[in-house]
């Protein structure tokens, strides 16, 4: 080892990879330069950086190869290193490993430069024109990390980001969102309430707010939503029903025309449809023949029907008194689950008498189903699984 590091120390290995290293890295600062302003691709300049990498121990080996040494015929008594010279080793071995490092940090650096100003931008392009704004998202704000003074990547990231308002009363409230139409996917939780200033991808998205002693509230909106919402005391939401904000309801239904807005209050609504098995209980109840739960006048053809005149005309596919697409008085079997169907506005009027309810008016369904974001909802709902699921039973 002694014998090494005199060698080491006599040859001018050192030296020679001090030079080299100092070199290529005054010659790697010009080449970050030149390719930064003209934005040339990063494969000529990988190129580049490869060889010089591979020229450090080439050039060593020449160094010791090459130069002359006589310390093989010196008096043995020589060979042992003096303390200068051991001093000047361990000084030389320590300028090569700052240089090595300073010269491995100068590479990354402008490797990491050079992809955030091109090739991470054609990817939030690309990610961006496929729909898939997390990744996009994710490798903007790696790019904006290394170049924070590169105002595309701030526009591209706008592009495929927004930021929530969520603001709740009590304050504290835990913040989860996930895509509208993935049902399988996990919540992912963005903070406590008030929350702002956070990015998350564009898109329909499904909002929980959870704080204990208070009911979980599930809403939807998009990306940049603006929610403020007051979080009713647990136990307070009937059971299988969802509570609706109140405010003003009004806008355009096709096919029906401009609704004049109207103030009302907040309400509650049912989670599910009225399945098959619910409405087989207001039948098995008497529902058909028990006058206090119609309430409204029977019209038809701009005639008014009496009681018995009316209920002859709600019957099944067998003359019993159900739904029309029943027979023998109750639905096909395999079917109870399933939302009742072929029940007119009379029938569902009277079951939801039944249950203490009422129908909704058009402007409490404009509302609930916010038919404001039809252009978000309809794909999502006819392109995966939204909606596909089989009801369960909630209660009314």
């Amino acid at each position: 080892m002694k014998t090494f590091s005199l060698r080491f120390s006599e040859r001018r290995v050192a030296q020679w990879a001090i030079a080299y290293l100092a070199v290529s890295w005054v010659g790697l600062q010009v080449l970050q330069l030149v390719w930064e302003v003209f934005e040339w691709p990063l494969t000529p300049l990988r190129v580049v950086i490869g060889v010089l990498a591979a020229g450090f121990p080439i050039t060593v080996v020449l160094a010791w190869v090459r130069q002359p040494a006589d310390v093989s015929k010196a008096d043995p008594a020589q060979t042992s290193p003096t303390p200068g010279h051991t001093a000047g080793m361990l000084t030389s071995v320590a300028v090569v490993l700052v240089l090595l490092t300073g010269v491995g940090w100068t590479v990354r650096r402008s490797l990491d430069r050079q992809w955030a100003g091109g090739e991470a931008v054609l990817e939030i392009g690309q990610l961006s024109d496929v729909g898939d704004f997390a990744a996009a998202i994710e490798i903007g704000e790696r790019a904006l990390g290394i170049l924070p003074e590169l105002p595309v990547l701030d526009s591209l990231l706008d592009a495929v980001s927004q930021a929530p308002i969520v603001e709740t009363d009590p304050v504290g409230a835990v913040v989860s969102v996930r895509a509208y139409a993935d049902m399988e996917a996990p919540w992912v939780e963005l903070g406590v309430t008030p929350l702002s200033g956070v990015r998350i991808p564009r898109g329909l998205k499904r909002w929980r707010l959870e704080k204990a002693g208070f009911e979980t509230l599930e809403v939807m909106g998009d990306g940049g939503v603006v929610l403020n919402v007051t979080l009713p005391p647990e136990g307070s939401t009937p059971e299988g029903m969802v509570g609706v904000p109140g405010g003003v309801a009004g806008g355009f239904i096709t096919a029906i025309g401009a609704l004049v807005p109207l103030a009302y209050g907040d309400y509650y609504m049912d989670r599910y449809e009225v399945s098959n098995e619910q409405f087989k209980e207001f039948v098995d109840a008497g529902g058909y023949e028990r006058e206090e739960f119609w309430l409204h006048a029977f019209m038809e053809g701009g005639r008014r029907l009496n009681w018995s005149e009316a209920i002859e005309r709600f019957v099944d596919a067998t003359g019993r008194a159900g739904a029309a697409t029943w027979e023998l008085g109750r639905p096909k079997p395999g079917d109870e689950a399933l939302p009742v169907t072929g029940v007119s506005w009379y029938e569902a009027a009277a079951y939801a008498e039944f249950r203490g309810q009422s129908l909704p008016t058009l402007r409490h369904w404009v509302q609930a189903a916010g038919t404001g974001r039809g252009g978000l909802i309809i794909p999502s709902v006819t392109s995966g699984e939204v909606g596909r699921q089989r009801p369960e039973r909630s209660g009314g």
